[in-house]
């Protein structure tokens, strides 16, 4: 790959879509998840009713998001995820006149609906993004998507930092209702042959059937179902715990306010040129080694990072664990869409959404047990599960060719 692929698929209007659709949907969400928290807390002054909007903004999806995996398996990926666009910004314009209100019952209801359709989205567009796009191109695609995720977490950021500032919350909820709407018409815009979905018919039972013959072939194809779990682990053991982490982290340098803000923005910064780089380089090696040593080598810089005192030399670190990172998240993502077949795409993604959605709270809560004990040496806390995670993708890595080498016998 050459820096002139991204130039030519940005020519392709399929992709413009799908790329302009991402940009604001990642921006709307981070937008979202920001100014809720604030406005709840502020208006509540209550830590229990945060955490409780979190939980509604999370559970339920994390629950009942994986037995609708069929639905995204039997109609029309264009059509799910225009009705679950739909579906938020209707909740949004009734959210922005309950965020103001004291009927936090049916806040937390509607946040809990509205949990139950960022799964089916997210399944979705990874989902739409193999219908449209071979497999060569399949990882400069997905690298801008990474990129593009990085960027509007930024600008949503920034944005939630303005409506708290000027308490617009009603005119943000329905400027955000209007976003899901522009996407699901952009969505719908796409052109491209229509693929036939198979004829499952929709109840309970075929649900469940559905999910656990889903479950049954990942277990079939062991490096798949190894890549899910390393994946999960990643996501417990690194970006459940840096959240925890960096603040405290932080107050070891001179200047620490300043240090965790660049902290939080150069791993963004990171994670964009890893992405980009990973999108132009011709690689040899497959797609499963790709993932296992880009967590390995992250793994390795942040080892290095957690026993740092030189802030330059830290940042520096952080910098290049970013970069190392986004190879896994691009090639992760490719090979989920390559290898599940297109009658379980949907449920399969699913299933690795939800499993990353329940990773971060309990990598938080576990690095915020350990934390208590360890405040004046909570770098130890990222390096030992550095260490974990390295042991851990050396095991599950070999344990696929294991398996692969014994299906040829």
């Amino acid at each position: 790959m050459h820096f002139k692929n991204y130039i030519n698929i940005f020519k392709d209007p399929n992709f413009l879509k799908i790329f302009i659709s991402s940009n604001l949907l990642n921006f709307a969400q981070s937008l979202v998840n920001i100014t809720i928290i604030w406005l709840v807390y502020n208006q509540t002054n209550s830590a229990i009713f945060i955490a409780i909007a979190v939980t509604s903004m999370q559970l339920p999806g994390v629950l009942l998001a994986p037995f609708l995996g069929i639905i995204v398996d039997r109609f029309s990926t264009k059509l799910v995820a225009s009705i679950s666009l739909l579906t938020k910004s209707i909740l949004f314009v009734c959210l922005g006149f309950l965020i103001n209100s004291n009927n936090n019952v049916l806040l937390f209801l509607f946040l809990g609906i509205n949990s139950l359709t960022g799964p089916i989205i997210d399944s979705c567009i990874n989902v739409l993004i193999k219908e449209l796009f071979d497999n060569e191109k399949l990882i400069i695609t997905n690298s801008l998507m990474t990129v593009s995720f990085d960027l509007a977490y930024i600008f949503g950021t920034l944005a939630s930092g303005l409506v708290v500032i000027t308490g617009k919350s009603k005119i943000t909820f329905v400027a955000i209702a209007v976003i899901f709407i522009l996407i699901s018409w952009i969505l719908n815009s796409i052109r491209h042959d229509t693929i036939s979905k198979p004829q499952i018919s929709l109840s309970f039972t075929k649900s469940i059937q559905h999910m656990s013959t889903s479950l049954k072939f990942l277990w079939q194809q062991r490096p798949l179902f190894n890549v899910i779990i390393v994946s999960f682990l990643w996501n417990l053991l690194i970006w459940g715990s840096l959240p925890v982490i960096l603040p405290i982290f932080s107050k070891f340098f001179k200047r620490s306010i300043l240090i965790y803000s660049s902290f939080n923005s150069i791993q963004s910064i990171g994670i964009i040129i890893g992405s980009l780089f990973a999108g132009m380089l011709t690689v040899k090696f497959d797609k499963v080694k790709i993932i296992y040593l880009s967590i390995v080598s992250q793994s390795l810089f942040l080892m290095i990072f957690s026993l740092q005192k030189n802030a330059l030399l830290a940042l520096s670190l952080f910098l290049l664990a970013g970069i190392c990172s986004a190879p896994c998240m691009i090639y992760k993502t490719t090979y989920l869409q390559e290898c599940i077949p297109e009658n379980r795409r949907g449920q399969v993604f699913l299933l690795n959404s939800t499993l990353s959605t329940v990773s971060y709270p309990i990598g938080n809560f576990l690095t915020a047990l350990l934390s208590k004990k360890l405040t004046n040496h909570i770098g130890i806390i990222l390096f030992v599960f550095s260490i974990f995670l390295i042991i851990f993708c050396i095991f599950l890595y070999y344990n696929g060719i294991k398996f692969s080498l014994s299906q040829k016998r």
